[in-house]
C-alpha cells in the first residue's frame, strides 16, 4: 500500500496513512512544535476521524525536526499579555480548554486503537502530557522529558498529573511536577515513562516496525484490552473488572482474528497477523498448511504448499514437532558432507538420522527419504 497524505487544514499538523498506520506530526519545528490553536483543532479532528475509520489500525504521534512538543506557546502568551484567556471570559476559556483536552489527550488515552508517541527530542509541559496519554512511548537517546509548568507559573494541563501518577506513582509524580527537573531518555526508561530508547537515526524505523506490528494485530482484542486496562486504572471493583474481562474475552472468541489464529496454531503455521509482522503478505505460502510428502508412505518429508508470489516468499519455513526439540527448518540444504556425517552418526535412541532441510521446503530424514525428496535439486542450483 502506498502512503496517503491527508489534508489537516493547517501546516501545523501533518497526517499520513500507510499500511493501517496513521502518523500525525506536530509541525512547528521553529517553535519546538509548541501548540497552536490551529494545531490543536486539527489534531482533535484527525483523532476523531481515526477512531471511526476502519482503515486506521494504529496511531503514531511525533514531532517535526529535533523536538516532540514544547507544550503551550509561552512566547505567544507573553506577547498577548493575557495568559490563557484572550478575548474570552474566564468561564468560556475554561470550557474551551476542557473540550480541547478531552478531544486530544483524552482521545489518545481512551481511543480503542493502539497509540504510540515517538519522541525525537524534548517533550515538555502539555507536550509531555500528550506523550504520556499514548499507550506506548519510544524515545531517541537524546530526548528529554520535563513537566516545566512550575518554571512558567502554571499548575499543569492535558491530564499530565493523572498519567504521570499512574505511571510512576504519586511520590515521584509530585517530585517531577514541583521541581520540574529534566528526565533523560535512560532515566525515563527506568522510571517507566518510556518503553524503548534507541539511537536518533533509528527512531523512525523502530517506530514503523512497532506500529505495523500493532496494525497487523487483532483489532477487536486490542479495543477490549484498552477498555479493561482503563477500567482497572479508574479503580474499578475487582468483581467489575472480572466481569468486564469475561464479557470481552468471550466476545473475542467469536471474532475472525481468534478463529484464524487458533487454526494457525493447530496447523503449526504463522497466523495472518504473524505473517504481517514478519513482512509477508496475507495469502503467501506462510498461510498454507503443511502437507505430508505424497510420494511414499515411508518418506518423512513435509512439504509447504506452493502459491504464486514473489520468489523470496515462494516457500515458507515449516515448524516440525520432534520428540527431543523443536526446530525451525528452512528451504536451505546443508552441505553434502554434513548430510553424510549426520547419516553415519544418528542421534542416540532415534530410528534414523537427524531431520534436515531439503529443497523446496521438504524436511526429510538424512537416511530415509523417498526418491522424490532425495532427487530434487536445491533452489537456485544449476
Amino acid at each position: 500500500m502506498t502512503s496517503q497524505t491527508l489534508d489537516t487544514g493547517t501546516p501545523d499538523l501533518l497526517a499520513t496513512l500507510d499500511a493501517g498506520v496513521l502518523t500525525l506530526t506536530l509541525n512547528r519545528p521553529d517553535a519546538r512544535n509548541a501548540m497552536s490553536r490551529a494545531m490543536n483543532q486539527a489534531l482533535a479532528q484527525q483523532l476523531a476521524a481515526a477512531e471511526l475509520d476502519p482503515a486506521v489500525k494504529c496511531i503514531v504521534l511525533t514531532g517535526a525536526g529535533k523536538g516532540f512538543c514544547a507544550g503551550g506557546d509561552v512566547k505567544g502568551m507573553a506577547a498577548a499579555g493575557d495568559g490563557t484567556v484572550g478575548a474570552l471570559t474566564i468561564d468560556e476559556a475554561i470550557h474551551v480548554q476542557r473540550v480541547n483536552q478531552r478531544a486530544t489527550a483524552g482521545k489518545l488515552f481512551k481511543m480503542p486503537k493502539p497509540t504510540i508517541a515517538a519522541l525525537p527530542g524534548p517533550a515538555a509541559g502539555a507536550g509531555l502530557a500528550l506523550a504520556l496519554a499514548c499507550d506506548l512511548r519510544i524515545m531517541a537517546s537524546t530526548a528529554i522529558l520535563t513537566t516545566a509548568f512550575a518554571r512558567v507559573g502554571f499548575s499543569g494541563d492535558y491530564g499530565g498529573t493523572y498519567f504521570m501518577t499512574q505511571l510512576v506513582g504519586a511520590a515521584k509524580a509530585r517530585e517531577l511536577y514541583l521541581l520540574s527537573e529534566r528526565v533523560s531518555a535512560d532515566e525515563g526508561l527506568r522510571l517507566g515513562l518510556a518503553n524503548w530508547v534507541c539511537a536518533p537515526d533509528e527512531l523512525e524505523a523502530r517506530t514503523r516496525e512497532i506500529a505495523r506490528r500493532l496494525a497487523g494485530g487483532p483489532t477487536v482484542a486490542y479495543r477490549y484490552m484498552k477498555e479493561n486496562l482503563n477500567r482497572a486504572l479508574a479503580g474499578g471493583d475487582i468483581d467489575d473488572c472480572l466481569d468486564l474481562e469475561a464479557t470481552h474475552h468471550i466476545h473475542c472468541g467469536q471474532t475472525e482474528d481468534h478463529r484464524e489464529a487458533a487454526q494457525a496454531f493447530v496447523e503449526k503455521r504463522p497466523s495472518r497477523a504473524a505473517a504481517i509482522r514478519a513482512g509477508l503478505r496475507p495469502g503467501s505460502p506462510a498461510d498454507a498448511p503443511p502437507t505430508r510428502c505424497p510420494e511414499s508412505a515411508g518418506c518423512w518429508g513435509i512439504f509447504a504448499a506452493a502459491t504464486p508470489g514473489p520468489p523470496a516468499l515462494a516457500w515458507r519455513p515449516v515448524r516440525v514437532q520432534r520428540s527431543r526439540a523443536r526446530r525451525i527448518a528452512t528451504a536451505r540444504s546443508p552441505p553434502a558432507g554434513r548430510r553424510e556425517r549426520r547419516a553415519r552418526r544418528p542421534w542416540p535412541g532415534r530410528r534414523s538420522g537427524r531431520r534436515r532441510s531439503d529443497a523446496r521446503g521438504c524436511i526429510g530424514s538424512a537416511r530415509r527419504r523417498c526418491g522424490r525428496c532425495a532427487g530434487r535439486p536445491r533452489p537456485g542450483a544449476p
